[in-house]
């Protein structure tokens, strides 16, 4: 499946709902298997790290096809869109709250900064860059358009 078909459809304060193809995955509340809870909090803990299908199931000894289809059993998500789903939103937890580069941002989900745009634009439909600036005031787009790099301290819009 691939990547552009990722919607966010709904937030709450501990989960989302995520929309593959038009099919809605609600967030589960409990988790029939341990072993993918356990891997769930490492992903959701640990975004910046470069984890695979095959270091995961191993991690739990499991083949990488039976990870696969019981994590997304019991997430609606497979781990490999879990794991991107999981940076972006870490990414634009840090824009908005750090005063952190859009690079520097990347480093700490674990993406390069061009990975980072083009899946942050597929999920929200906006550059990271677009994110940050509608999430401040206007005075500092006026000074970011007029070329400084930097307009940071920002006030964040209330």
């Amino acid at each position: 499946m691939s990547a552009s078909s990722i919607v966010i459809a709904a937030e709450d304060s501990t989960r989302t709902s995520v929309s593959f193809a038009g099919v809605v995955h609600p967030p589960r509340q409990r988790y029939r298997d341990p072993r993918i809870r356990k891997m769930e909090g490492l992903i959701r803990h640990n975004p910046h790290l470069k984890l695979g299908l095959c270091d995961l199931a191993a991690a739990i000894a499991l083949s990488p096809s039976r990870f696969s289809h019981l994590f997304k059993r019991e997430t609606g998500l497979s781990p490999v869109q879990y794991l991107k789903l999981t940076r972006i939103q870490k990414a634009k937890g840090l824009l908005e709250a750090t005063h952190l580069s859009i690079k520097e941002v990347a480093g700490q989900v674990g993406l390069d900064s061009s990975r980072l745009g083009k899946s942050f634009k597929e999920i929200y439909g906006m550059t990271p860059l677009q994110y940050r600036l509608r999430t401040y005031a206007q005075p500092a787009d006026a000074r970011l358009l007029a070329g400084q790099t930097r307009v940071w301290p920002l006030e964040p819009v209330p």
